[in-house]
């Protein structure tokens, strides 16, 4: 009987556990949805000044800089960074739209489909909500994503093996164009150890 009561404690005790760390991590994460929302919702007026900066950055400079062959892979970087900017402040300007009008229910549903899934809830929460010209900023900031970011891949790797500087196929290509002459190769013999002892 005591030993049946003290199995049932500690079952008891094992679930009320996880029961709190469970609670634990849910405050957690409630705290971190809310701090990063308080964080995007204060530095966003800035980050959508800037992004008016990036773009016409892209548009005066990377744009005609992208038609000439030395300069296509600054035009392409250019893009690509900036698609990134443009990204991270869709994500963010999403992640303040879906927290304010759907709750932090939206935010988790969004954050478990790969973190992304927050811009098409926002997307969802303004087109239900009716507001039409949030829906379209929305929009323009993910064309302007992925613009930039088609943009940047097409120029990016005319040059020098790419965004990174080095791409596989560079590689093979450089090896297969490069191949070994006569004065790359080195030809060596055995070492007799009979030879070296007379």
């Amino acid at each position: 009987m005591q030993v049946q009561m003290n199995k049932t404690i500690n079952t008891l005790g094992c679930f009320i556990i996880s029961l709190a760390i469970l609670a634990g991590i849910l405050l957690l994460f409630n705290i971190f949805i809310r701090g990063g929302v308080w964080v995007a919702d204060r530095i966003l007026p800035d980050l959508i000044y800037f992004s008016i900066i990036v773009l016409a950055f892209d548009v005066i400079i990377c744009l005609p800089l992208s038609f000439f062959d030395k300069t296509k892979e600054f035009a392409g970087k250019g893009f690509l960074y900036s698609s990134y900017f443009f990204g991270a402040v869709l994500w963010l300007w999403s992640l303040v739209i879906a927290f304010n009008l759907w709750g932090w229910v939206a935010i988790v549903i969004g954050l478990l489909l790969f973190g992304v899934g927050v811009v098409p809830i926002a997307f969802l929460a303004a087109l239900f909500a009716g507001l039409w010209s949030t829906l379209g900023y929305l929009i323009l900031l993910l064309i302007l994503t992925w613009v930039t970011r088609s943009v940047g891949i097409r120029f990016a790797p005319k040059s020098n093996g790419g965004f990174r500087g080095f791409t596989r196929r560079k590689f093979y290509k450089d090896n297969i164009n490069n191949q070994h002459n006569n004065d790359d190769i080195i030809d060596v013999k055995p070492i007799n150890n009979n030879d070296n002892e007379n």
